[in-house]
């Protein structure tokens, strides 16, 4: 079930740009710590606000804290697990501001809901 659901997602992050080998070597790596990151081409409050939106849908409970310079939305999914999506600002050499974001799972990680949050987000950044 791991693997298909791992193939699925290289394909769907390949569809949309993503560069899949590095997530295709981690899917089938031994277990580490859940964490997923992703470079998007929008404000912090851009980022947030469409992340509130996909999290809504997907019926996840979202809590928005600030960490020094970082916006942090702390998440629980229907089946009770808990990650953080931490948003950080990255300014690029023209001045045009990207976020850096990150899935850190507190529970066991859900990889579908992270998949699906990421590639929500994904879109946002080919719009751009």
């Amino acid at each position: 079930m791991a693997r298909r659901l791992c193939a699925a997602a290289a394909l769907l992050l390949g569809l949309t740009g993503c560069n899949s080998g590095e997530f295709v070597l981690n899917c089938f790596a031994p277990a580490a710590p859940a964490a997923e990151q992703q470079l998007v081409q929008a404000s912090v409050a851009t980022v947030s606000q469409t992340a509130h939106g996909v999290l809504r849908e997907m019926g996840i409970a979202v809590t928005v804290g600030e960490e020094g310079e970082r916006t942090v939305l702390h998440c629980t999914t229907k089946k009770g697990g808990q990650f953080q999506l931490v948003l950080a600002r990255v300014p690029d050499a023209e001045g045009n501001e990207r976020t850096h974001v990150d899935v850190v799972w507190e529970s066991a990680p859900e990889e579908a809901t992270a998949i699906r949050l990421l590639a929500g987000l994904r879109v946002l950044s080919s719009r751009k």
